[in-house]
């Protein structure tokens, strides 16, 4: 009437709009914005149960490798003396066959490794060539098996004594299987190695030092070529007393092993730092198994 146009209100301006956006809002595309949307704000809570089982895998992982690689050794140990019993008195090739047959069973109960048996050796006494010495080292865990038949029917057993290896760690008490290089001789003939057996007590308070200075002494010797092993094992009955094992190519190695500057602050040490005597002579011993080779040298027994 006015010559003016009467205006719409604000909701009824509004409304329509607001209807049309939520019905677009509700196309196919938008959902799919939206629903990236939600699952993006939620990843990081789907993500969360992922990352900590890679961590317990990796934390699994990182405690194999610290207690079956890096640990501080703990195997079971047999160690059996014996005199061998010939079935007859004048026969003397009786004990040289002793030494083949003996060799081939332990051979063969390494490969079947009953009762989780890791390694197997044999060894003769020096001053006495009838006496056998052998240790049986079983996996961590095992039941040992009781004396390896085929080693001991035709001794007579003197002792038998249960130890626990102390000294290398557990992976590397396997028996070596020397690789022969391309172009090269297979290995000739046969040796001995020499074998040092030293039994001592270590007072209480001193066993963690005593251990600690073994295994320093024992990473130096083992950088010598002549130095094949250097090994340490605890009674188990007797914690206290100690079995120092060190094996040589020979008797020159032995004597320019003791002239090493690391050998005599061993010694050092033993004499005034820890409270320890000897329990039993230091016994000499010839390998008989596992093998060595002079041509070119080679040997089972080499710390790996």
């Amino acid at each position: 009437v006015n010559g003016r146009r009467d205006l719409p209100s604000m909701s009824e301006t509004t409304a329509p709009l607001s209807a049309d956006a939520a019905a677009k809002s509700r196309t196919p595309e938008n959902v799919k914005s939206i629903a990236s949307t939600a699952s993006a704000a939620n990843a990081p809570q789907q993500k969360l149960p992922l990352r900590l089982l890679v961590g317990f895998i990796v934390l699994v992982g990182a405690n194999y490798v610290m207690t079956n690689l890096m640990d501080e050794s703990g195997l079971p140990v047999l160690m059996a003396t014996g005199q061998f019993r010939p079935r007859d008195a004048s026969n003397y090739t009786e004990l040289m066959l002793y030494k083949v047959v003996a060799s081939a069973n332990a051979e063969e109960l390494l490969e079947r490794s009953e009762g989780g048996l890791l390694r197997l050796e044999l060894l003769q006494l020096m001053q006495a060539e009838k006496s056998f010495m052998w240790i049986q080292v079983h996996m961590r865990g095992a039941e040992p098996m009781g004396l390896a038949p085929g080693l001991s029917e035709q001794l007579d057993i003197q002792s038998v004594v249960q130890m626990q290896t102390v000294f290398p760690e557990r992976s590397r008490w396997r028996l070596a299987r020397p690789a022969q290089a391309e172009g090269e001789l297979p290995p000739l003939g046969e040796i001995g190695l020499l074998a040092e057996h030293s039994t001592m007590t270590v007072g209480p308070e001193h066993e963690d030092r005593f251990i600690f200075a073994w295994r320093e002494y024992a990473y130096t010797s083992l950088a010598e070529s002549a130095v094949v092993r250097c090994d340490l094992l605890r009674h188990v009955v007797t914690p206290a007393v100690f079995m120092a094992r060190r094996v040589f190519r020979g008797e020159a190695a032995l004597h320019a092993h003791m002239k090493s500057e690391h050998y005599l602050h061993w010694r050092q040490q033993l004499a005034s730092s820890f409270d320890v005597y000897p329990t039993e002579e230091k016994v000499a011993l010839e390998t008989i198994f596992p093998r060595s080779s002079p041509i070119p040298f080679t040997t089972r027994w080499a710390t790996v």
